[in-house]
């Protein structure tokens, strides 16, 4: 059974699924270089003999956003394999 938000995306134009699909890539890597960016802080929070402990919730929300942008792009792909940016 298909959900209704399965539905809406199909009744979506081909510019307006190029448009999402780019746009849940470009999340999906900003995503990749915060996490990046938030790794290294740690390490050099560590390194100083700093408090990680909000560093690394931080992290862990950051990784959590990134699970939903790679579901969602991942969602898009199988749903429209023909537009891939």
């Amino acid at each position: 059974m298909k959900t209704a938000s399965a539905r809406r995306v199909r009744l979506m134009d081909t510019a307006s699924i190029t448009a999402r699909m780019g746009q849940a890539i470009r999340h999906a890597a900003d995503g990749n270089r915060l996490i990046n960016r938030q790794r290294e802080f740690i390490a050099d929070l560590e390194q100083n003999g700093s408090n990680v402990v909000q560093a690394l919730a931080l992290l862990k929300n950051l990784l959590f956003s990134q699970e939903l942008h790679l579901r969602d792009r991942d969602y898009l792909h199988r749903l429209f394999p023909q537009y891939r940016p």
